[in-house]
């Protein structure tokens, strides 16, 4: 007669054994369960960049931080957008190129065409201290004040020139005299080949007095905007 007495351990490893061999299975069967983890490093700015930010900024030294939200307020009918100016009430306007325009956009989100210029750009927008709205063009070199609450399209035959930079010579009869006839003819052919003036930018002091910045030739003039030029 044979007495079989049971060998918990031999149990307990045949059960582990079992066990081990169907979970084996089962993972086989959902490859999702066999990914393992993936760690790696990135320290240059190179590797960030191959990647695309989301909800992040990244910085020139290849640092990560918490980046700003931004979201499409408008597409304009122009190309280019080169200035914003923005009133008290929240009312936008937008000096664009191509076609060149400043559009006003209140808070409905909806453009309205303020200003249109012949000129390639509007370049600059300001909003003086009393509310009147100001835009530079280019390559005409010509500053006009705009009325911001008009609801009609005004041009550059309704809109008032404060800055004509083409006729900076015939304001300065002095200069002109001692630099002689031969320096007289030239400023007058160079005006009536088109040469091209150029403004960057636009500002007013606590006073209202206008500054402006321009370009062919480089100088920054103070101009009393209650004057002007036609």
């Amino acid at each position: 007669m044979f007495v079989f007495i049971p060998d918990p351990f031999r149990i307990r490893s045949a059960w582990s054994l079992l066990t081990f061999t169907a979970l084996l299975a089962i993972t086989a069967m959902q490859p999702g369960f066999a990914q393992g983890t993936h760690v790696w490093t990135q320290s240059r700015i190179d590797e960030f960049e191959k990647g695309t930010p989301q909800g992040v900024a990244l910085t020139s030294d290849g640092r990560i931080n918490e980046g700003p939200v931004s979201t499409e307020a408008l597409t304009t009918p122009s190309t280019f957008v080169w200035s914003v100016a923005v009133d008290s009430g929240g009312t936008a306007y937008l000096g664009t190129a191509s076609p060149a325009t400043v559009l006003r956009v209140g808070k409905d989100g909806k453009p309205f065409t303020l200003f249109e210029t012949k000129d390639l750009s509007v370049q600059v927008v300001r909003i003086a201290p009393d509310g009147a709205l100001y835009a530079a063009t280019l390559p005409s070199g010509k500053v006009y004040r705009l009325n911001p609450a008009a609801g009609i399209k005004q041009d550059e035959t309704s809109a008032t020139v404060v800055f004509d930079a083409a006729r900076l010579d015939e304001g300065k009869p002095d200069e002109t005299k001692a630099q002689g006839k031969a320096a007289e003819e030239k400023s007058t052919a160079e005006r009536n080949d088109g040469a091209a003036h150029y403004i960057w930018d636009l500002a007013f002091d606590s006073t209202g007095r206008l500054y402006i910045a321009t370009g062919g030739t480089a100088a920054v003039y103070r101009v009393d905007i209650s004057v002007a030029w036609r």
